[in-house]
């Protein structure tokens, strides 16, 4: 479960660098990049608490609660992607 912290933030930041650059050169579409500095700031936080945190949790937790949060996540994305329907708050 330490690596998922470290791979996560990579994955969202590759993929934040990617839609900004895409939405700035590809659509003209200005970018407030103080909201960019906030996920920034919000990424490098939960990746100092996380490992300092897990030692406290037991691992099927963790695992239990990734599980709990991505299957969230996915249903909101789909939800409102292919459907256009919130079936989540």
């Amino acid at each position: 479960m330490y690596v998922v912290t470290g791979t996560s933030g990579f994955v969202m930041t590759a993929a934040m660098v990617v839609s900004i650059f895409s939405f700035m050169v590809l659509k003209g579409v200005v970018v407030h990049w103080g909201f960019v500095g906030i996920e920034m700031l919000g990424m490098f936080v939960g990746a100092m608490i996380a490992p300092r945190t897990q030692k406290y949790i037991p691992e099927i937790w963790l695992k239990r609660l990734f599980v709990v949060l991505a299957l969230y996540v996915g249903l909101r994305y789909v939800g409102l992607g292919f459907f256009g329907q919130r079936w989540l708050p």
